[in-house]
């Protein structure tokens, strides 16, 4: 009998798991497509934003600023470990566990136009460069 036909199933599965732990990855990482370019970004109107995107991909960081030429980010959250595992609904000022916030949230004001962007990061050099994959606009 070979050495692969002696070892039971759950030994190679408890390898496989410790193997992406090694590498740093985990289940949940390589079930979620990375966003392309071209996304529909929808925003509800009710008084907590719900943030959304097609494609049911994860991005990297998603902000939210004021609309205009040097608005002011008034939210920003980025994926702690840069792997684009920010997947929609977010609803605004609410963090998933697998982010960390950038800029806090500060409230939205009634009549103020702001601008969504999603994000795919790219590493570059050691560190993690976002591409606009999707962004709309919505008022308060």
């Amino acid at each position: 009998m070979s050495l692969a036909r002696s070892r039971p199933r759950w030994f190679l599965a408890l390898a496989g798991l410790a193997l992406m732990s090694a590498l740093g990855c985990d289940i949940e990482t390589l079930r979620i497509e990375v966003c392309s370019s071209g996304l529909a970004v929808l925003v509800s109107t009710e008084p907590g934003a719900e943030l959304e995107w097609s494609g049911g991909c994860g991005v990297g960081e998603l902000e939210v600023r004021e609309a205009g030429v040097a608005g002011r980010v008034v939210w920003r959250i980025r994926d702690r470990d840069s792997t684009n595992r920010l997947v929609a609904p977010i609803r605004y000022g609410s963090a998933p566990s697998e982010a960390t916030v950038i800029v806090p949230p500060a409230p939205l004001e009634v009549g103020v136009s702001y601008l969504v962007e999603v994000r795919s990061l790219s590493p570059l050099g050691g560190g993690s460069t976002g591409i606009v994959v999707g962004q709309a606009a919505f008022a308060r």
